[in-house]
This record gives C-alpha cells, sequence and structure tokens, in this order.
C-alpha cells in the first residue's frame, strides 16, 4: 500500500497509533497529553493530562465509552504514565512534583490517592510498568540529569531498588512481556532510540528474587525502525 492510498491513522487526541483502519472513535479533549497512555484489565482507557488545570488522570469505558473516573493530581505537577496491579491500584507517575521539584508515584485506591512513592535518587519518575507480582517499575533521571536508570518498588511499597547497570538514553516507555521480561524505549534525540530487553530477576539463570542479590541484564537492544 502506498503512503498516498494508506489509511487516516487512530487518534486519540494527540496520541497516534498506525492502524490499517481508520479510527472508529475518539475522546477528548485534552490539553495535553505528552506521556503514556494505559489501558487496564477491564479495557478501560486511562488518560493523564499534565495540561489540565488541576491536573487529572481520566479514565474512559471500553471501545471510546464515555468518561468514568477523574483522578485528581492536585498541585504544580507533570503526570506522565500510568500502570495498574492486580489489586485494582492505579499508579501515575509525575515528572515533577511542587513547581519544578523532584517527582514521585502516585498510588490510587479506587479515587483515592492513598500512597506516594518516592526516593532522593529519583528526580524524574517517567516510564511506568507493574509486573506479575504487583511490583512497581520505573525509568527515571537521577538528580543532575547525570544519568538514566530503572527503578523497583516491591509490591508497590518504599524504598526503592535502583538498577543502574540498565542506563537508558531518557526515560521512555516501560512494559512486561508474556515472559515477563522488562522492554525498555531507550529514546536518544541524537539518533534513532532503541528498544532494550532487560531479563526480570527470576527469569535469570545466576539471580535470585531476594534483596540486594536481585540483578536485571540487558538481553537485546535493536534499533528502532527508521521512518518511512
Amino acid at each position: 500500500m502506498s503512503p498516498q492510498s494508506a489509511p487516516p491513522p487512530c487518534t486519540v487526541t494527540n496520541v497516534t497509533t498506525a492502524r490499517i483502519k481508520p479510527p472508529v472513535c475518539t475522546v477528548g479533549p485534552f490539553v495535553s497529553v505528552n506521556g503514556g497512555i494505559g489501558v487496564d484489565r477491564s479495557g478501560n482507557l486511562w488518560v493523564p493530562d499534565m495540561g489540565a488545570n488541576p491536573k487529572t488522570v481520566t479514565e474512559y469505558g471500553p471501545d471510546c465509552g464515555a468518561a468514568k473516573t477523574v483522578l485528581s493530581d492536585p498541585g504544580d505537577v507533570g503526570p506522565d504514565n500510568v500502570a495498574f496491579d492486580t489489586n485494582g491500584h492505579v499508579y501515575v507517575s509525575n515528572s515533577f512534583a511542587n513547581s519544578g521539584g523532584p517527582g514521585n508515584i502516585l498510588q490510587y485506591n479506587r479515587d483515592v490517592n492513598d500512597q506516594t512513592l518516592s526516593d532522593p535518587d529519583i528526580a524524574t519518575p517517567q516510564g511506568l510498568a507493574v509486573d506479575h507480582r504487583n511490583n512497581v517499575w520505573v525509568s527515571y533521571r537521577d538528580p543532575g540529569s547525570t544519568g538514566t536508570y530503572v527503578a523497583e518498588f516491591r509490591r508497590g511499597n518504599m524504598p526503592a531498588k535502583l538498577f543502574k547497570n540498565i542506563s537508558l538514553g531518557f526515560p521512555g516507555s516501560l512494559q512486561f512481556d508474556r515472559k515477563q521480561n522488562l522492554l525498555a524505549v531507550d529514546d536518544n534525540f541524537f539518533g534513532h532510540g532503541h528498544l532494550c530487553s532487560a531479563v526480570h530477576p527470576e527469569h535469570t539463570d545466576n539471580s535470585t528474587y531476594l534483596g540486594e542479590t536481585v540483578t536485571l541484564r540487558i538481553r537485546a537492544c535493536a534499533p528502532s525502525p527508521r521512518p518511512g
């Protein structure tokens, strides 16, 4: 199919995903969606709006359904990504908080923020994912923006376990595949970026899932496709 005859992409306001079929529905509008959207186990779409005043994360029913829950993210903060555990908690990463200060991760139980996750070494949390053990993983910049790494909050609790052997160009999106390998988008403003696969602790041959003995190793890092 030539570019001229290709159907339009599926678009949710300013979030676009290429598909074969044209869009069937649209939700919004939003002021500024700069990070990642999320879909929970029930098929509901969650969209963090960094430009709203006050900042919000809105849940929409399956298949572009009506707006349902609206999570309030108070203050001068930057809601960036959203993820879910199997206990019904919604996690929202704020890339910054307190008018440009270090960010955090908010845990919501229904529509109530009942816990805030933070760490002095995590300045800019952005990418967010939850594994099948309900451990919360985040990609982040450290204070001073000297490095970008991955951290884990065990069972959604502090303190954070920092994995500085996983160094990324930019704190991009995180996801787990069916084998529980952690996938990280390694954005690179000077190139075309990479998709890295880090072996999850319980799938490594020489590590255990116990405290300081846990390790993560990069298994593959492939260049992302060039446009066109």
